[in-house]
């Protein structure tokens, strides 16, 4: 068992510096690390101070690598780019600045049983969601707010949102730096409080990544990537509650080993 080791301090570059980068479309490319097929385990560090993100990728410079590495961290807040910075990307792709991308949804409340709210307890809590080109998604309050246990409430999909914005940014970081993961999966929890005054809000969310790469030698390089994940996850860096990880990698050998 071994435990990547994590630094914490983030390097950010002060604002006066001379800096190499070229800004990219975050969402289609992040960051090309692996120009001309090579790539000398250092991540740009080009985040802000709530980020925590490894100045170098371990495992790369010899030694044998672990089957399965572990890693927890958290960050309390979203992630804001240095000033003056920007994403190194493959030439030609759309700036950063000018990629602004909009989102729809039709909602329509379906819990009117005759006589709308005109009672508190009597009213249904369903509600139908319409995106075009996609299912129809049907949802309800949680059930302690007299939801339909069978439906998906907005907390759930809060979790889910979180969960899998970590997933397809950890996938993509993997793809570009040459790690092969053949399984990822995900036991996400998160906590919500209410208050006094009826309001409520989360207050944490912790994941619980496994994946399995294709080979031992790129474990420690795919557990040092969950931060990476983390700190460019579109829904991780618009949420204002803590957002801790605790990841697990193994390779497949090991894994089709194991009792």
């Amino acid at each position: 068992m071994h435990t990547s080791p994590i630094n914490r301090g983030g390097d950010i570059p002060s604002p006066g510096e001379n800096h190499e980068h070229t800004r990219g479309n975050v969402a289609e490319n992040l960051v090309d690390f692996t120009r001309a097929g090579r790539w000398d385990g250092v991540l740009p560090t080009t985040m802000g101070p709530n980020s925590m993100v490894p100045s170098a990728i371990p495992g790369v410079d010899g030694g044998r690598p672990p089957r399965t590495a572990r890693a927890s961290f958290a960050r309390a807040g979203p992630a804001r780019a240095a000033p003056g910075l920007a994403w190194r990307c493959v030439p030609g792709e759309t700036a950063m600045s000018d990629a602004t991308h909009h989102y729809a949804a039709a909602l329509a409340w379906t819990g009117n049983r005759g006589q709308g709210t005109s009672h508190y307890d009597d009213y249904g809590r369903e509600f139908r969601v319409r995106i075009q080109g996609k299912p129809e998604l049907s949802g309800s309050a949680d059930p302690g707010f007299r939801g339909d246990p069978s439906r998906h409430n907005p907390e759930d999909l809060l979790l889910v949102a979180i969960s899998s914005c970590h997933m397809l940014s950890y996938l993509a970081l993997c793809a570009r730096h040459r790690v092969n993961v053949l399984a990822y999966s995900d036991d996400a929890t998160a906590t919500m409080a209410l208050s006094p005054d009826g309001s409520g809000r989360f207050t944490a969310a912790l994941l619980h990544p496994r994946v399995v790469v294709a080979d031992v030698a790129q474990v420690e390089r795919a557990i040092a990537l969950h931060e990476r994940a983390h700190a460019l996850c579109f829904i991780a860096n618009s949420c204002n509650f803590p957002i801790a990880h605790e990841a697990v990698v193994s390779a497949a050998d090991a894994t089709m080993a194991a009792p």
